[in-house]
C-alpha cells in the first residue's frame, strides 16, 4: 500500500495537470469529495464535479483572498460537519448564465487569479466560494482546507475547488471512504485522505518552537536539554540528549510522558530511559510535558517525528513498551529484527499513566521515514 507522501504526491501530480482527485475524510464514515485546482479548472473538471457531485460547486480561498475580493459572508448558513465557513455565491462577469460547466470553470479561474477585482464577479451566483482556516487542514480538517493546500503544495495559486461525492449506492447520501475508493478505482482518478494531507505537511513543514537550550551535569555526564512548544498540537516536550561516543554508530530514542512536572527526570521509567541511553553512548530521551489531554495522537507522532529530524537522527534506534514495540513491527510488516522491551524492573507505580502517553509512540516511523528505523 502506498505511504501518504507516495499518494500526496499524485494527487499534486494530478491537479497540477488538471485532473480531478479524491479526498477522503479522517474516518471511514466521513463523507468524501472530489477536488480541483481552480486555475486549472476546464469545461471537463467541472463537469466532472457536477456529474459524480452533489451539484454545488463550491470554491476554496483563503480568507486574505475572500477579503481582497470583498467575498461576504453567507448570514444564517448553516454550519456543515467539516464546519466550512461559506460566503455568498458568485459568478464572474460576463459568464452568460454562470451555470454551465464552461461558465464555472471561468469563474474558477478567475477567483485563482491574482489580478482579479471585486468588480469581476456578480453576485449572488453559481460558485459558492468557502473560507479557509489560516493553518489550513492544520487548522481544521476540511475539504476546502485540503484542496489550498494540495493546491499550494502543487505550486499552483493558492485556490481550489470541491463538491462531495454523491453515493452511487444511495444518491440521498454522500459517498464513504470505502465507496470512495472504489470510485476513484473504477475512473482511474488519484485518492487521497485528509490524514494524508496533514501527514505531508507535519513531514514537510516544521511546526515546532525551540524555546530554550541549556547543557546540563549529571550523572551520565553532560546532558543537552532542548525545549519545544508545538504550534499544531500546543504540547510542550523537553528532548535530553546524550552526545555520541567514538564507539557509538546509532542512537536510541526514548519518548515517555511527564507525570510529576518537575524534576522531569523523576520518575522511574524516565531514568530508567536516560540510563539506557547512556548505556548506549548516544541517543535522547524526549518527554512530553504540559498535553492538556486535547492533542491527538497524530499530532503528538508527527510532534516526535520532528524532533527525530531536529535531533539530526536519520536511523535511530526507537525503544519503548513492548505493547507499542509490537505496534511498531506491524507497521514495518515485520521487518525489524529482536525488539528488545524495556525490562519489568523499570515500570514503576506510574506505568499505566504513561503507557497512555505512550500511545501516541505509535506509528511514529510512518512520520519519519520507516524504512530507515530499527527498535532496540
Amino acid at each position: 500500500m502506498d505511504d501518504p507522501t507516495t499518494r500526496v504526491q499524485r494527487a499534486m501530480s494530478e491537479l497540477y495537470a488538471g485532473r480531478p482527485v479524491v479526498l477522503t475524510g479522517a474516518n471511514p464514515a466521513d463523507d468524501a469529495h472530489i477536488l480541483i485546482a481552480a486555475e486549472k479548472s476546464t469545461v471537463e473538471s467541472v463537469s466532472f464535479l457536477v456529474r459524480y457531485g452533489s451539484g454545488l460547486v463550491c470554491a476554496a480561498l483563503p480568507g486574505s483572498e475572500c477579503d481582497r475580493l470583498e467575498l461576504a459572508p453567507m448570514i444564517g448558513a448553516d454550519r456543515n460537519r467539516a464546519n466550512t465557513e461559506y460566503t455568498v455565491s458568485i459568478d464572474a462577469t460576463g459568464s452568460g448564465t454562470g451555470i454551465s460547466a464552461a461558465d464555472r470553470a471561468r469563474t474558477l479561474r478567475m477567483l485563482a487569479d491574482s489580478s482579479s477585482a471585486v468588480g469581476d464577479f456578480t453576485r449572488p451566483g453559481h460558485v459558492l466560494p468557502a473560507r479557509t482556516a489560516p493553518g489550513g487542514v492544520l487548522d481544521r480538517r476540511g475539504p476546502a482546507e485540503a484542496a489550498v493546500d494540495l493546491a499550494t503544495v502543487a505550486g499552483l495559486r493558492r485556490a481550489g475547488a470541491f463538491t462531495a461525492l454523491v453515493s452511487e449506492d444511495d444518491q440521498t447520501l454522500i459517498a464513504e471512504t470505502a465507496e470512495a475508493e472504489r470510485f476513484a478505482d473504477a475512473h482511474d482518478v488519484a485518492v487521497v485522505s485528509l490524514e494524508d494531507v496533514v501527514a505531508y505537511r507535519r513531514t514537510m513543514e516544521s511546526h515546532l518552537r525551540t524555546q530554550f537550550a541549556v547543557v546540563r551535569n549529571s550523572d551520565y555526564g553532560h546532558i543537552h536539554c532542548v525545549g519545544y512548544r508545538s504550534d499544531v498540537s500546543g504540547v510542550e516536550y523537553v528532548a535530553y540528549s546524550i552526545d555520541s561516543s567514538p564507539s557509538a554508530t546509532t542512537p536510541l530514542v526514548c519518548f515517555e510522558q511527564e507525570v510529576d512536572p518537575a524534576p522531569h527526570l523523576s520518575t522511574g521509567v524516565a531514568t530508567a530511559a536516560l540510563a539506557a541511553v547512556a548505556e548506549n553512548d548516544y541517543g535522547t530521551v524526549i518527554v512530553a510535558r504540559r498535553n492538556d489531554g486535547r492533542a491527538s495522537t497524530a499530532d503528538i507522532r508527527a510532534d516526535l517525528a520532528e524532533i527525530v529530524r531536529d535531533c539530526g537522527y536519520c536511523s535511530p534506534f526507537l525503544r519503548n513498551f513492548p505493547a507499542v514495540e509490537r505496534a511498531l513491527t506491524l507497521q514495518l510488516n515485520g521487518s525489524i529484527s529482536n525488539p528488545v522491551a524495556v525490562p519489568d524492573s523499570a515500570i514503576d507505580a506510574t506505568r499505566a499513566q504513561i503507557e497512555r502517553g505512550c500511545a501516541a509512540y505509535d506509528e511514529l516511523l510512518g512520520h519519519i521515514g520507516a524504512t530507515h528505523f530499527q527498535t532496540a
